[in-house]
Parts: C-alpha cells; structure tokens; sequence
C-alpha cells in the first residue's frame, strides 16, 4: 500500500472523528491496522454508525464528504473522482479514484454501516506511525479485539477470503470473545453452535495456497514474507484457535 494512501487515510480518520461527536465506529482492516500497526494494511476504511444513533442519512453524508474532502485536498492525487453513494442505502460506499504523482492508479474505499451493532465493546486507540505524517496525536472509535475477532469469525464463515485468516492469525488465541459474542457470529453466518467448528476447518482447508497469493497479491508485505508451508501452518493455528473456542461454546449450548 502506498505512503500516499496512507496519508490520505490518516487525514481522514482524523477529520471525521475529530468532528463526528460520536456515532461512528471504526471496524475491519483499518480497526487492525490501529491496534498492530504496520502489520495491518487496507485500501478500505470500513465504519459502523449503529442505528441507535439519532443522526440523518444526510448528517452522515455531510461528515463522510468533508472528511474526504479535506483528507484530499492539497494533495498530489489527479483525475481525482469521487463517487458518492445514495442516501437510501443501508451501506452507503465512498469510492475514490484517480493518480498519483508517478501515474500510479489511487484508489480509496469509505463504507459505512449503518446496521445493528455487534454486541461488543467499543474503545479508543491512536494509530501508529502517524507522526510522519504531521498529524499530531488523536483518538479513533473502534470495537475491542474480542469483538473484531467475532466480527472475523462470522466473515469467514460467509465469504472465501484469506485475508480474514491473517487478522484472526493476528488477534487469536489471546484475544477469545464471550459466549454472546461467538453466538452473535455464528447468528450472522447462519450456522449452528454444533456444525460451527467442522465449518470453520472446512472453510480453512479450501484455502489454498494459489488462492492467497491470487487474493493478496496487492500486499506485497504480507506475501513476501509467506510461502505455501508459512500460509499452512498459519491456517492450523487458526483453526486450532477457533476449534477450540467454538468447542468450548458448543458444550455451554446455543443460547448465550
């Protein structure tokens, strides 16, 4: 991922959390990238602005573009276009497109969920590394690892992507959610406490190795420090992690 990316991310983040009074909550890769840092890196800033919030589709498209726009501004990005979502929609995306100084394509993602929360912890964190930037100190909303964990678990249960195995591989076993995290997870994928375990080694055995490599090729970081034996003991521990945690649940029983 480019420096400038990551510029343009850090501006944004902190414009819209420096005005946004409460209501969003920062999730997903970018939620990773705060807490570890370099390990973690995402063309997308993904957000909840859970429904309990008394706030405006148009009070949310206000803050999401002035946070763009001042994210964007004055910097070296040209053809620069900017597709603004409708304010209809349940997961409104911010789509930004243009050039960088050198003519390489840039690229930024702003989706925001407006969804019922997870039933989870919200907290505060600065993200690393923003001092090179000039940015000062500053704070982000984001879920707690045991939230984003299950938050991953139920992602991984409902697509085919391998960079869900990474951030588990990042934030397990330490950080194991509560029960009503885990049947949250499990509610959202559609699958029962008892398959849930023999779903998630499915899941991880389908993952090959040509897969990661088609699917992280953009992360030149990640994958030049893998290799098919490095991505296969990765996907054991995961699934090891998660055999044991969803097990353990399974025995309580479905309800939390």
């Amino acid at each position: 991922m480019s420096d400038l990316l990551r510029r343009v991310q850090a501006r944004f983040l902190k414009e819209l959390f420096h005005s946004s009074r409460g209501g969003f909550v920062l999730k997903g890769g970018m939620a990773i990238s705060a807490l570890f840092g370099p390990s973690r890196s995402t063309r997308d800033v993904d957000l909840d602005f859970p429904s309990l919030q008394k706030r405006t589709a148009e009070s949310l498209h206000n803050q999401v573009n002035r946070a763009l726009n001042q994210a964007l501004r004055g910097t070296p990005v040209t053809q620069m276009q900017v597709h603004e979502p409708g304010k209809g929609e349940l997961s409104p995306k911010w789509k930004v497109s243009g050039l960088g100084p050198t003519g390489e394509p840039f690229n930024m993602r702003v989706e925001v969920s407006r969804r019922p929360a997870p039933p989870g912890i919200v907290k505060q964190a600065t993200i690393s590394g923003l001092a090179t930037y000039g940015l000062g100190r500053y704070y982000v909303d984001l879920y707690d690892e045991r939230t984003l964990v299950a938050m991953k678990l139920a992602a991984l249960l409902g697509r085919t992507a391998t960079r869900d195995v990474c951030d588990l591989d990042l934030l397990l076993p330490t950080h194991v959610p509560d029960h009503v995290l885990i049947q949250w997870a499990l509610e959202q994928s559609a699958v029962s406490a008892d398959a849930a375990s023999l779903a998630v080694h499915d899941k991880l055995a389908s993952m090959d190795w040509t897969l990661f490599e088609s699917q992280m090729i953009a992360d030149p970081v990640l994958t030049g420090r893998m290799n098919p034996q490095a991505w296969q003991e990765m996907r054991d521990r995961v699934d090891e992690a998660l055999s044991t945690m969803l097990d353990a649940h399974a025995l309580r029983g479905d309800a939390p």
